[in-house]
């Protein structure tokens, strides 16, 4: 499975025949590029199922909800809609021609075993000894014969096993998608902790606490790692994925960035750099401060970092053109960049800080201090915001 940033890639994909020897089909996922959602409105049950396909240009495919009463079956004014979305969930509202309507996301049936009445598995896979009565969760009796106070087996309240009113139903959301790396995941550990207890007899290890683990994204032990390349260019070891695909990847003409500029490793709390901010000039406003206060006061501010290596960082962006520089200038390494056209201006302010702190690293400067005009920037490093790649990558530095 491929994630691609850009609609030209998946159009060069689709074409290809051959990767890494193999001959293969590509295709795009109906899945995961797509999410459901219920509207509901009374002046929709006179319509057509292919008029919300023909109105609305998110949607792909929408299904009319119908009811069993008896023998008949009656049609509803509740409509399920699939929207070409990447990610989910859907849209919040859509217009059904001039009608705004609510949208809220489709939420399957979840499973539950029809033997033990619990969720989670089907009756194919169930270990109960015995089958359970729906309404009172004992064994022995059928459903229609059950004479016993109502108590669900799930949450044990007083309700069937089967109502939509039991909060262990609404916690659930039917079969679950597949889902990437858990980042900064938080789970029990797989191995004893290394304290020991018992009394003769066979030792025992204790559990006593959790640990962290923040998983790595499997681009990084492929693509773009000149050490996996060296090990797998020996003729006695099979190379990974990644690197087999490369040279076809740089065939069919597609851009080859680096993945790791789309995916940032997130640091650990022991990892993390103590990053000290100084906003204190913050408090002045340009339109009710002058510029000669804010010379002033910018003056004070350095005459405290004298002792400290300085640079100065900044990210513009033009019509068509993104960059970010730093001052001042190493003679051995480019002072600038240019970024992505896509790139906006508080990622180029980020690429800024970051070509200075390596800068500052690449020199062993062990006390520097990094002056911007941007307090976006500033904000998300001081937030930790590791959603964004480009403060993930400064912890990192």
């Amino acid at each position: 499975m491929l994630e691609l940033t850009r609609k030209s890639n998946e159009e060069k994909l689709t074409k290809m025949k051959e990767l890494g020897g193999l001959k293969v089909k590509v295709a795009r996922d109906t899945y995961l590029n797509t999410s459901r959602g219920v509207i509901n409105h009374k002046d929709l049950r006179g319509s057509k199922e292919e008029e919300f396909v023909e109105c609305i240009p998110s949607v792909i495919s929408a299904k009319r909800i119908e009811i069993k009463r008896g023998e008949e079956r009656i049609k509803t004014n509740t409509y399920v809609l699939t929207f070409d979305s990447t990610p989910p969930p859907p849209p919040s509202e859509v217009k059904a021609g001039y009608l705004p309507v609510k949208v809220r996301p489709y939420v399957l049936t979840p499973m539950r075993c029809l033997r033990c009445h619990r969720f989670g598995h089907g009756r194919d896979r169930c270990r109960a000894r015995e089958e359970l009565c729906v309404k009172c969760g004992e064994p022995g009796h059928r459903e229609e014969e059950c004479k016993k106070e109502l108590r669900c087996v799930n949450c044990m309240a007083e309700h069937p096993a089967n109502s939509k009113s039991c909060p262990k139903y609404n916690g659930r959301t039917g079969h679950p998608p597949i889902q990437g790396p858990q980042w900064g995941h938080l789970r029990t550990s797989p191995r004893g902790s290394g304290g020991r207890s018992g009394k003769g007899g066979a030792t025992k290890i204790v559990r006593t606490g959790c640990a962290h683990f923040f998983a790595n994204h499997p681009c990084y032990n492929t693509i773009s790692n000149a050490p996996s390349s060296e090990l797998f260019d020996r003729s006695n070891t099979t190379p990974p994925f990644g690197t087999r695909t490369l040279p076809e990847i740089l065939n069919a003409d597609i851009d080859p960035r680096k993945i790791d500029d789309r995916y940032e490793k997130i640091p650990a709390p022991w990892e993390e750099h103590n990053i000290t901010l100084d906003l204190s000039l913050t408090s002045f406003k340009k339109e009710d401060t002058s510029e000669t206060v804010f010379r002033q006061e910018f003056a004070q501010l350095r005459e405290k970092y004298t002792a400290y290596k300085e640079a100065f960082t900044d990210g513009s962006k033009s019509e068509k053109v993104a960059a970010a520089s730093f001052y001042p200038k190493d003679p051995d390494e480019p002072d600038q960049t240019r970024l992505n056209d896509d790139s906006t201006v508080f990622n180029a302010e980020l690429e800024g800080i970051s070509l200075a702190l390596k800068y500052f690293k690449r020199n062993r400067f062990l006390r520097s201090v990094i002056y911007t005009d941007s307090l976006s920037a500033i904000q998300a490093l001081q937030g930790k915001i590791f959603k964004k790649k480009n403060v993930a990558r400064i912890y990192n530095l």
